[in-house]
């Protein structure tokens, strides 16, 4: 039997992309002899990856994985993957999972035969744009392990509206314009802690060192255990793909505050269990109502966030679809 690798360059980045790289691979190390191959050493990422060492392949090419089974996570190194597979005759099935949705560099990227697309965006992006054909895309929703053992709604009763934004800091995840742009905009009730680091941590950090109602929190490994003490959680990004944190809040019974980018509302359906944003001005008009919702409005939500997620974003889901896909890709059963 034929080890199954996922191959991921930018292991050592802390995301959704590498949280559902994890998830895959334990899920059908189960049925398969499965590694995750990289380029970079296992110190590098251990710390933030919770991977054993044995599990981990380090490699210097490609080359090294022939007569293999390899899912790809990122467009580039898809690319290489089905370049090489095919000068040098490797003998590589390969799969790849497309997370984000991109409007550059076309005519240098290069898919197999199978790519999942994770969410609806993706799928439009990649026949409108790449040209790939529709019959050759299976949507498969990330999706994760239900671990939220209280089955009821939680949530802080301070007189406050406490709201989580979970995302990598960057430029992307908009962290330091929401701030700028916020201070002085909205209710002193709406305090929003964001959760997370990136290169643009330091800069959140200094922008928010004064203020009341912005915590730059930095990462933390424990967010389940943290968003009982939460009302919503937020997420207002330039591009998303299909974002873990908005899946992880449905799961925990919370309503969301979302835009209309990658599979948001996919996740987020609007009027239902999310408020949709629609510009900066909307979101400022969005958080400024909230003090408005009712009880009552609330708790409908927050139980359609809960049933969303067990209808749509549950890890048995996620695993069975990749298994049947690697079993019908490879003719292993």
């Amino acid at each position: 039997m034929k080890t199954v690798y996922s191959l991921i360059y930018k292991l050592h980045e802390v995301s959704g992309v590498q949280k559902v790289l994890v998830d895959i691979h334990n899920g059908i190390k189960e049925h398969f002899t499965a590694r995750i191959a990289g380029f970079l050493p296992y110190k590098v990422f251990s710390k933030y990856i919770p991977l054993p060492e044995h599990e981990y392949k380090h490699i210097k090419s490609i080359l090294e994985l022939k007569n293999s089974v390899v899912l790809t996570h990122e467009r580039m190194t898809s690319s290489k993957c089905v370049l090489l597979n095919k000068f040098f005759n490797l003998n590589i099935k390969q799969i790849h999972i497309q997370h984000s949705t991109y409007e550059s560099l076309r005519l240098i990227s290069f898919y197999p035969q199978h790519v999942v697309s994770i969410s609806d965006k993706i799928t439009q992006n990649l026949v409108n744009y790449f040209k790939f054909p529709r019959k050759n895309i299976f949507k498969i929703h990330n999706g994760i392990v239900d671990e939220w053992t209280n089955k009821n709604i939680e949530r802080k009763k301070d007189g406050l509206i406490h709201i989580a934004y979970i995302a990598r800091v960057d430029s992307l995840k908009n962290q330091v314009k929401i701030v700028e742009r916020f201070k002085r905009k909205i209710s002193k009730t709406v305090h929003i802690d964001f959760i997370g680091n990136g290169p643009l941590f330091e800069d959140l950090k200094q922008i928010t060192k004064d203020s009341t109602q912005f915590n730059a929190l930095g990462f933390h490994d424990d967010v389940l255990s943290m968003l009982k003490n939460y009302d919503y959680v937020m997420l207002f990004s330039e591009k998303e793909g299909l974002p873990i944190t908005l899946i992880e809040g449905t799961m925990c019974y919370k309503p969301l505050i979302v835009n209309d980018v990658g599979g948001c509302l996919e996740i987020g359906i609007p009027k239902i269990n999310a408020f949709c944003a629609k510009s900066w001005e909307n979101l400022i008009d969005i958080l400024n109502s909230l003090e408005n919702v009712s009880e009552q409005e609330y708790d409908r939500m927050a139980k359609s966030s809960r049933e969303i997620f067990e209808n749509n974003f549950t890890y048995n889901k996620m695993i069975s679809k990749y298994l049947e896909l690697i079993n019908n890709v490879t003719e292993y059963n």
